[in-house]
């Protein structure tokens, strides 16, 4: 490994514990940007008070060729920030039409 590629490394890994896998970031879950993800992410809120009985859930939303993919985490420490506040053995994958039909409902690993 050259000295080069090692410092590269070395940058990657500090960028992955700082950024990726730090429970704190007051931004998350970060807000939709459109209409169209605003639908999506009711949808999921629906489908997850339906199956599971959340009443609070921090969802992302993903487009991911012709569906749409919503992550759904249960939030257990609502005084908590960011992603402090849910647990990561809570979280539910759930895959979505363009009209917000729910295709798929499940564990994500």
């Amino acid at each position: 490994m050259t000295k080069q590629s090692a410092r590269f490394a070395f940058y990657l890994a500090l960028a992955a514990i700082l950024g990726g896998c730090s429970g704190y970031d007051a931004s998350w879950p970060p807000p939709p940007r459109n209409e169209q993800e605003k639908l999506m992410i009711e949808a999921a809120l629906r489908a997850v008070v339906q199956i599971d009985g959340w009443s609070q859930t921090a969802c992302v939303v993903n487009r991911r060729k012709n569906e749409w993919q919503v992550q759904a985490w249960r939030i257990v420490h609502p005084e908590a920030k960011g992603r402090s506040r849910c647990v990561p053995w809570a979280v539910r994958g759930i895959t979505l039409d363009d009209q917000a039909k729910v295709l798929a409902y499940r564990n994500h690993p």
